[in-house]
């Protein structure tokens, strides 16, 4: 082969060396860049799925706290009510009732002094007796308002049935005092049990 056929040769090998150079190049790239595409949206996605943990995290905590403070409310309210009324049993029968001989007296006079002033109105330990009273059924209430779990807790601890008549008066008004510690042993006993329920309740879905 002359030279000049030699050199034609040659030239024609390289142009097709140079091309499948080319295409190896572009077929690398082109993964290359796939990857790099599929990085991107993977980074995305755990981007988004962070962001959607933090804020089920956050929403979490949030409701946690409040659940955690609802309980509090509750158990504060229980434990103003429940120590008026200890006070009010250690009024009726200070040291006790078995420091008391019941079979001598009856004690009703005794029983109204502490509930009520001679003019019939409230005594001191009576307002604040009803008044705690009230603030437990109320917080109980209130806390209906945003927990739906308490929707089946009936608020109250007293009986509503009182005949018309004044809801201290017609349970606390001259009766024996017996009979008015003994009711008061009952409501103390409401309030735990109504406690221990609306707690159970806040806490079911936390």
């Amino acid at each position: 082969m002359s030279a000049k056929g030699i050199l034609i040769a040659f030239v024609i090998v390289s142009l097709l060396l140079i091309g499948m150079m080319f295409l190896v190049v572009d077929v690398r790239n082109n993964p290359v860049q796939d990857n790099q595409s599929i990085t991107n949206t993977t980074e995305r996605q755990k981007k988004r799925a962070q962001a959607l943990k933090d804020s089920l995290k956050s929403k979490v905590s949030s409701t946690t706290n409040n659940v955690a403070l609802s309980v509090e409310a509750i158990n504060a309210a229980a434990k103003d009510i429940l120590e008026i009324i200890t006070e009010l049993e250690e009024s009726l029968f200070p040291g006790g009732l078995a420091a008391h001989d019941l079979k001598t007296s009856d004690r009703v006079a005794e029983n109204n002094t502490v509930f009520f002033k001679e003019n019939g109105e409230y005594s001191e330990q009576s307002i604040r007796f009803v008044g705690r009273l009230d603030a437990f059924e109320n917080v109980i209430r209130n806390l209906q308002k945003t927990h739906p779990t308490l929707a089946n807790i009936t608020p109250e601890v007293r009986n509503p049935h009182t005949g018309n008549t004044d809801w201290l008066n017609y349970n606390f008004k001259d009766f024996p005092a017996v009979a008015s510690y003994s009711r008061l042993k009952s409501l103390a006993e409401a309030i735990r049990t109504k406690k221990e329920e609306a707690t159970a309740a806040l806490l079911k879905n936390k």
